[in-house]
């Protein structure tokens, strides 16, 4: 026990979470009875679910991967496979997709080509999808729509989608966009449905019951899904907890069989100590997600200056991050902001390390031009979460280093995205700094990289508020990419922009830490939802 805590002892005295593990340490060490109820998968999450159905996002995030589905699936190799939907194309512009035989709803109601079109224009109406309909942006710019038709085959079973552009992402923006029934939300939205309409799915499992007081979500399998043979787990129970360490204790002890947070993993800490029990296996999964991002706000003050970026960006201290934060599986990150996972990647700009004889000449010069007599500025974070609360106080710690004054901004969730998103904020944000996360599908998103959550413009992100032409042009470019070849200089660009220009820094990179029973193994991993997919349930055996 000594041995194994020592390497961890840094962590420990400065952190909570650290400590929590060392509470919890000698349950995880003499823990070996797994108590999971026979024929049952238990799913533990800290992820807080008020109703358990798709208008409450944080339910519809966990469903993706249990009772929904999108058309295809990216595999962590960078392949597609048909998931909802076989699909074909000659030219990457005109692509077929047939809904496989024997997809239903879990009400019984076959899954047809028309749901897909719904869903398009379900997703361009409420969600800014694009798809068949042009966007206007917070500037008045229009952006055409992405596809220039959409239609459905005689039989109902397939739909052909004709791109403006020949588009080799079409399979990447596809991966997140789960099909929706059109017999359920034609005339409604998820917001005015009832919570029993909002659980249909065509999924591997079926919604089955959710107590608040228990704090429990079930599912069984869906009978109409066209599985072959029996599913290993007979149900799936999500069992919600107020805290980590109370979590953490039942994975301990037997009552888990994963632990899941959307578009994240276990603390390495964490995930090292639970492994010392010997039925929990580790599985690092390569992330093309940013766990840990400092952005500026581009358009305003103090941030609206290059050489205040840089100054801020050259004072962190990234090994220490890494160090308290990340995994052993980490790695520096790059002035090009995007982890080395990303299509289009390119390793020659700059690693990111700290140089605070470079940070106090940026702040000088920087001073200099905007006639501040200092820098200080409000780093706004989410108060909900406590590992982005430690950020923030490394960040803050960080720049004290070279006089840069620092407030801790705690807001709530709600309160935090109105002032770091357009589309909490109906284009007011008021950020000058923030702590955040990024997702794996929302680096993907429009033309990846990230761009949605530089982009000033974007509807619904826009956390960096970049208004620069030569940026916009670079993003359409990446959105018009109709071969490999031009994506890849698309690509190229922008992650030179990027390391030029600063908008945001990503404080690290790593692969997320799972961690799973070992009463189950075929566990797969997916590009977009880690190993909560549909294929993990059909490949998925008892040990």
């Amino acid at each position: 026990m000594r041995k194994f805590f020592g390497k961890f002892a840094k962590r420990a005295a400065v952190f909570a979470a650290a400590a929590c593990v060392l509470a919890f340490s000698l349950s995880v060490l003499a823990a070996c009875d797994n108590k999971t109820a026979d024929g049952g998968f238990v799913i533990g999450t800290t992820t807080v679910i008020a109703s358990a159905d798709r208008s409450d996002y944080n339910y519809d995030q966990l469903s993706a991967g249990l009772t929904q589905q999108a058309l295809v699936s990216a595999g962590a190799d960078g392949t597609y496979s048909p998931l909802l939907a076989e699909f074909s194309t000659e030219d990457s512009k005109t692509w077929v997709f047939t809904v496989r035989d024997g997809m239903c709803w879990d009400d019984g109601v076959p899954v047809t080509a028309d749901d897909i079109l719904f869903t398009l224009g379900y997703a361009d109406e409420y969600d800014s999808g694009n798809w068949l309909s042009s966007i206007t942006d917070t500037t008045g710019a229009v952006t055409e729509s992405k596809l220039l038709s959409a239609d459905v085959s005689a039989d109902g079973r397939s739909i052909t989608l004709v791109f403006r552009e020949a588009d080799v992402r079409a399979l990447s923006d596809l991966t997140s966009l789960r099909i929706m029934p059109e017999h359920i939300y034609e005339g409604k939205t998820t917001e005015t449905a009832t919570p029993s309409e909002n659980r249909v799915g065509c999924g591997v499992y079926m919604f089955e019951s959710f107590s608040r007081d228990a704090g429990t979500i079930t599912f069984v399998p869906n009978p109409y899904y066209p599985a072959d043979g029996e599913l290993a787990a007979e149900r799936i129970t999500v069992r919600l907890f107020g805290g980590e360490d109370t979590m953490y204790l039942a994975f301990a002890n037997g009552e888990l069989d994963m632990l899941w947070r959307y578009s994240g993993g276990v603390d390495a800490t964490v995930a090292a100590t639970l492994a010392e029990n010997g039925n929990a296996e580790i599985i690092p999964v390569a992330a093309d997600n940013l766990p840990a991002v400092l952005a500026f706000n581009n358009s305003s003050s103090p941030f609206d200056n290059l050489n205040l970026r840089k100054a801020v960006t050259y004072a962190l201290d990234y090994d220490r991050f890494r160090e308290l934060f990340a995994s052993e599986y980490s790695s520096p990150s790059q002035a090009g902001f995007v982890p080395p996972t990303t299509l289009g990647y390119i390793s020659d700009t700059e690693v990111l390390s700290r140089d605070l004889e470079k940070a106090r000449e940026y702040l000088e010069a920087g001073l200099a031009e905007t006639g501040l007599a200092s820098l200080s500025f409000r780093l706004a974070v989410n108060s909900g979460n406590a590992t982005h609360m430690r950020y923030a106080e490394l960040v803050r710690t960080s720049l004290q280093d070279i006089g840069v004054t620092v407030t801790i901004d705690a807001m709530d969730v709600n309160s935090f995205r109105a002032a770091t998103t357009n589309g909490f904020s109906d284009g007011n944000v008021t950020h000058q700094a923030c702590i955040i996360g990024y997702t794996s599908n929302g680096m993907k998103m429009m033309g990846g990289l990230g761009t949605i959550y530089m982009d000033g413009t974007h509807a619904v992100q826009g956390v960096s508020q970049v208004f620069d032409e030569e940026f916009l042009s670079i993003a359409d470019a990446l959105s018009a990419a109709g071969t490999p070849e031009e994506y890849a200089a698309a690509a190229r660009e922008c992650q030179l922009w990027y390391a030029e220009n600063l908008p945001a820094v990503a404080l690290y990179y790593d692969s997320q830490m799972q961690v799973v029973s070992r009463r189950f193994t075929g566990f797969v991993t997916d590009a977009n939802f880690g190993l909560l997919n549909a294929e993990t349930w059909l490949s998925l055996e008892r040990a």
